[in-house]
């Protein structure tokens, strides 16, 4: 596999990451108690937007700003994993 390719992979996985997480996270939103609905909107767009820039830094296949990207996607997933029960 050249380098090309590994970069169109891990392009598609990110896509296909996220829109299980957008799947999941459009669950939870439904689901929680109106008061909590807000605060995990807000979160959820916070984690799609750093999504976003992960996945543009793929694309444009440059090695430090996916590494900082992703770094950043990280943080914001433990910020999700610390709301969930």
């Amino acid at each position: 596999m050249d380098d090309e390719d590994r970069w169109d992979l891990m392009g598609r996985d990110i896509r296909l990451r996220s829109t299980f997480l957008y799947c999941d996270f459009n669950q939870v939103i439904s689901n929680a108690p109106k008061e909590e609905k807000q605060p995990l909107v807000d979160l959820a767009n916070k984690l799609f937007q750093s999504i976003e820039e992960l996945d543009y830094a793929v694309q444009i296949r440059s090695i430090s700003l996916t590494h900082d990207r992703y770094d950043d996607a990280a943080l914001v997933l433990k910020e999700v994993m610390t709301l969930m029960p």
